[in-house]
């Protein structure tokens, strides 16, 4: 099956479903990695990654306020390139009210040391700037090489895309 821009659904189950740019045939050593735990993902980041999964808390916040992220990243492969992750905060209008970004994992055990299969978990907390007006924001994630690039991202069955690419992880509203 093939939902356009050359990214192909090449296997699923009632709770996986793998996407991959290019050739479907390569794609499936990509998806016998994957462990039947993991769920439906919310991302695949090139050939290379799967954000596993995405939880924000809380959802209403005051400025000064602490949201929490928890991400669970899954190496796909051997030998991954290092990426580094942006979360940006947008306003009504499209604009973005701050950015945190951050190497996965910090530098404990970045992406490179990463083996197949391996889920790697890790909270993130990202403090609301002080003087962030009133009102409802949507939360994105970009993954960008070490340079700063954005990397290509598809979304999986839990995830949506905007028209930037970025992944939509969800609402906040700030009071």
């Amino acid at each position: 099956m093939n939902p356009g821009n050359g990214w192909y659904v090449v296997a699923h189950t009632e709770s996986v479903v793998l996407l991959r740019r290019g050739k479907p045939q390569e794609a499936q050593a990509l998806y016998r990695l994957l462990p039947p735990a993991v769920g439906s993902i919310v991302a695949l980041v090139g050939s290379e990654v799967a954000l596993a999964d995405v939880e924000m808390q809380p959802t209403m916040l005051r400025s000064g306020d602490q949201l929490r992220m928890r991400k669970v990243w899954m190496s796909l492969r051997d030998s991954i390139h290092d990426f580094g992750v942006e979360i940006q905060v947008v306003n009504r209008s499209g604009e973005i009210q701050w950015v945190s970004d951050q190497p996965p994992t910090h530098r404990f055990h970045p992406p490179p040391l990463w083996r197949p299969a391996e889920a790697i978990e890790e909270t993130w907390n990202m403090m609301v700037p002080v003087d962030t007006p009133t009102g409802e924001y949507s939360v994105r994630l970009r993954v960008v090489d070490p340079q700063g690039g954005p990397l290509p991202m598809a979304a999986g069955l839990k995830g949506r895309q905007d028209d930037q690419g970025r992944l939509i992880l969800g609402n906040v509203i700030i009071q």
